[in-house]
């Protein structure tokens, strides 16, 4: 029997991690794949969103690799193209008690290959790691982007906060907390980048936010608990929020991210590593030591 996700436990929360095969769950939406649920201990509830408009069961994703997208082509004509990695085979695969591996071959039609590893560590953490190969030369504006979606349970406050510049250099880094983006780093000249006008959404995924991050990094808070993404990533990154800060939508919220390879070589393998931390929010403090532990991490490995 073909096994297509499985679950997994800390001190602190069970999480679910899974393919994009969900036919034979109950409650899970089929095409969503990585952190199919996550619940912290004490809180029966799943911090991604788990319920439709009619109040029923609709699982979606953390963590969820969404899609592809190279300025060109045409999701209309070619039929949900930007959900290349959702609709394309995937397997599951746990070859550690701690660890779950996804692999998909190269996708239907941008045709890349990849590998997703998440390894779930005490007491709070999820280790990422993605890597992916393209097998298609066909890069009509010069760059690959890679998309991923996380399906945040209606947070109290859509808005998630970094470390950052909100005016051009010179000025020292703040913690801002917005919705909007992409927002990147300093200096990753790449965005804005160019595009076909005609689809729909290029100007959201190939624009560039008003802010900068210091640091590669944000976090949210949600029913109490820290919702904070930590990144080690060679490649412009850049971090997306929805919503309007403060307020609260009345589904899921996206807190998404992407990356962007320029002048991207068939054959060779690019990637991110990441830490996601969920646990009981005790402040900003807190933030900057989880944040100064991942940077230790990120200079040993």
């Amino acid at each position: 029997m073909t096994v297509h996700w499985s679950s997994f436990e800390t001190s602190e929360f069970v999480v679910d991690i899974g393919d994009n095969d969900s036919r034979e769950h109950p409650l899970h939406e089929q095409g969503y794949n990585g952190i199919w649920s996550l619940r912290p201990k004490g809180l029966d509830e799943n911090l991604f969103f788990e319920e439709d408009g009619f109040g029923q069961n609709r699982g979606l994703s953390g963590m969820n690799l969404e899609f592809y997208f190279d300025g060109e082509t045409d999701f209309e004509r070619e039929g949900r193209v930007e959900f290349d990695p959702r609709l394309s085979p995937m397997s599951f695969e746990s070859p550690q008690a701690d660890v779950a591996v996804l692999r998909q071959p190269p996708t239907n039609v941008f045709q890349v290959e990849s590998v997703t590893r998440y390894q779930v560590v005490e007491p709070h953490y999820i280790d990422y790691q993605f890597s992916c190969v393209p097998r298609r030369d066909y890069f009509p504006h010069g760059y690959l982007g890679v998309f991923w979606a996380n399906y945040v349970n209606k947070p109290e406050d859509a808005a998630i906060g970094f470390l950052g510049h909100r005016t051009p250099a010179g000025e020292a880094p703040e913690w801002i907390h917005t919705c909007d983006g992409p927002y990147y780093g300093r200096g990753e000249a790449l965005p804005p980048l160019p595009h076909n006008d005609a689809l729909k959404c290029m100007t959201d995924l190939c624009g560039r936010g008003g802010f900068d991050w210091a640091q590669p990094h944000f976090y949210g808070v949600i029913r109490g608990h820290l919702f904070l993404l930590m990144f080690d990533c060679d490649l412009p990154l850049g971090i997306l929020a929805g919503g309007v800060a403060g307020q609260q939508r009345d589904s899921w919220v996206p807190w998404d991210f992407q990356i962007l390879i320029p002048s991207p070589r068939v054959g060779q393998s690019y990637g991110l590593r990441a830490r996601l931390c969920v646990t009981p929010f005790q402040g900003l403090e807190q933030v900057q030591r989880e944040i100064i532990a991942w940077n230790a991490l990120r200079e040993i490995a």
